[in-house]
């Protein structure tokens, strides 16, 4: 913990000596929202006790959380924006928001999974509300935030691209890796996580002589 503190208080010092505060404290703020809404999301996918269907067609898109957290990120977005687009539209964004939020709370059904790793009090409702005020707030953000998120993004993703297609790993040992980490966290915090079926098979394909 020592090297890390050490990394992001003299980023963090070089940052503030040589930045705009303005902008850097914006894009900051963006940077957080943006991970606590993705935090919140994979809460809902990671608990899930619905077995979805293995047929895929439009019907099971319409019942799967992924449409769930896209309805909500539309209808915060439209809370926070709409009136500058359609006079009142915020208002009738925010009731259809509410209607939503309870809606998936009453109706759908959730588990700890795995094994209490990842419990949220409050599934699905805390981490959709989480989602809709850190949309809500996110849009509030000029739009330098976003374009400099965007950019940040871009070279993200054409780097882990490149890792990909010089297939530096392959897919079954990232999957090995991904949860090795999980055990890790959950063995820190006490709780006990459940074996991940695709990632046993994943770890029977990687060579034993190869470290992940």
């Amino acid at each position: 913990p020592n090297l890390c503190a050490s990394w992001c208080g003299g980023v963090a010092a070089f940052l503030a000596a040589f930045c705009n505060l303005t902008l850097l404290a914006s894009m900051l703020n963006i940077g957080v929202l943006l991970a606590y809404s993705s935090t919140a999301a994979s809460i809902l996918r990671i608990n899930k006790a619905r077995i979805p269907s293995e047929e895929k067609n439009w019907r099971e898109f319409f019942k799967s959380e992924s449409f769930l957290i896209l309805s909500v990120l539309a209808l915060a977005m439209l809370v926070a924006r709409g009136d500058d687009i359609v006079p009142g539209s915020s208002r009738v964004a925010g009731a259809l928001l509410v209607c939503d939020i309870l809606w998936a709370s009453f109706s759908r059904t959730y588990s700890s999974c795995p094994s209490g790793a990842f419990h949220c009090p409050g599934v699905p409702f805390t981490p959709l509300v989480a989602i809709s005020a850190n949309v809500y707030l996110g849009a509030q953000l000029s739009w330098h935030a976003w374009a400099r998120l965007a950019v940040v993004s871009v070279i993200v993703t054409v780097a882990v691209g490149v890792l990909v297609v010089r297939d530096i790993e392959s897919k079954d040992e990232r999957k090995v890796a991904i949860c090795k980490t999980v055990h890790a966290a959950a063995k820190a915090a006490g709780t006990k996580p459940g074996v991940c079926h695709a990632c046993e098979e994943a770890a029977a394909t990687v060579p034993e002589d190869k470290e992940v």
